[in-house]
């Protein structure tokens, strides 16, 4: 935990929890693409480096309606996902 902020990074996950739930409704996003739904040289143009993982999240980090966001990025498949808050 970092100043109240829960972080988990693994190579190739990164994750970071907003902490803005306050008993609101939460709505569950994902978007992906992998080796069974599109070819190598489509998931090369979405692999994220660990830096623009990082970028990604201090940029969805500033949006009130997101609570939670995980990004998982591999040589097979990059995903997404998303809470956000009504």
């Amino acid at each position: 935990m970092i100043g109240g902020k829960f972080f988990v990074i693994l190579p190739g996950v990164c994750y970071y929890n907003f902490q803005k739930y306050s008993g609101k409704f939460v709505n569950f996003y994902s978007l992906g693409i992998s080796y069974k739904t599109a070819p190598i040289d489509v998931r090369e143009k979405f692999y994220l480096t660990p830096i623009e993982r990082e970028l990604f999240l201090s940029e969805v980090k500033n949006d009130p309606r997101v609570a939670e966001a995980f990004i998982l990025s591999t040589c097979n498949r990059t995903e997404i996902y998303a809470n956000t808050i009504d």
